[in-house]
């Protein structure tokens, strides 16, 4: 559906995937520069927990927020952040572009032996992450300015958040909590309101009538036709626009 009806020359708006750069959120220039620096070095595999340099800053960076019990072996890097949660939650099953995430080990580790074992084996037969995206954490982490700038009073995401969740709160019917560090947002909506029972057909309801790609909250194993998800990273206007348009849709919208 979603390619046929951009196939025909329907303009879709796609908020199922909250891409930075598809919305004009580029790498401040210090990162840029650090790509530019390390390209030419960062094409063999590193460690298979990651750059030494790199998780030496996450560890720093750890201790800084206040993250008790974080050394650099501490420390794995990762495609992102969705590659690692599989690892970690294969480890508990005893399972046995420059885009960078990291997970770290806290806390009292004493009675954690087998699952980091597992963990190790896991990030080892995947070889690496991504060694360019490493190569740019030191100075992602070092720029805290820039990434300040956009998250205070005033700075785009700061505002885009503020309003998504405000408006999407003052919809009959929709509750949220406010996200804290995620380019998305969970709402919750009230089924027994909208006689809701399928939230993919809902999601696809409203993209049919307004043009709007939404994620459907069965998509993350949820199992009550109760939640979607958007990003609000899009610019201010079109945010704007979309919220009206599920406002509108909802006045009338019963399955």
């Amino acid at each position: 559906m979603f390619r046929s009806g951009e196939g025909r020359g329907i303009h879709i708006i796609r908020l199922n995937t909250g891409n930075p750069a598809a919305f004009g959120i580029g790498a401040p220039p210090s990162v840029l520069d650090s790509l530019v620096e390390f390209s030419s070095s960062s094409a063999p595999y590193s460690m298979s927990k990651g750059l030494p340099k790199a998780r030496e800053a996450i560890a720093r960076y750890c201790v800084s927020r206040g993250i008790a019990g974080v050394e650099t072996d501490d420390v794995y890097t990762g495609n992102g952040v969705s590659e690692l949660i599989q690892v970690s939650l294969q480890a508990f099953l005893n399972s046995g572009g420059y885009r960078a995430g990291w997970m770290v080990l806290c806390g009292d580790k004493s009675g954690a032996g087998g699952y980091i074992e597992g963990i190790n084996t896991l990030v080892s037969l995947r070889l690496c992450s991504n060694v360019t995206g490493q190569s740019v954490i030191c100075a992602a982490l070092a720029d805290n300015a820039s990434t300040q700038a956009n998250l205070m009073p005033g700075g785009r995401l700061y505002d885009q958040r503020e309003y998504a969740y405000t408006a999407l709160c003052a919809i009959p019917g929709i509750s949220a909590v406010k996200p804290r560090a995620a380019l998305y947002i969970f709402p919750k909506i009230d089924t027994s309101m909208y006689k809701i029972t399928n939230d993919e057909k809902f999601v696809l309801d409203f993209l049919r009538e307004k043009y709007v790609l939404l994620t459907h909250g069965g998509s993350y194993n949820w199992k009550q036709p109760d939640h979607f998800r958007l990003t609000y990273l899009p610019p201010m206007d079109v945010l704007i626009e979309v919220i009206n348009r599920l406002r509108e849709f909802l006045e009338n919208y019963r399955q």
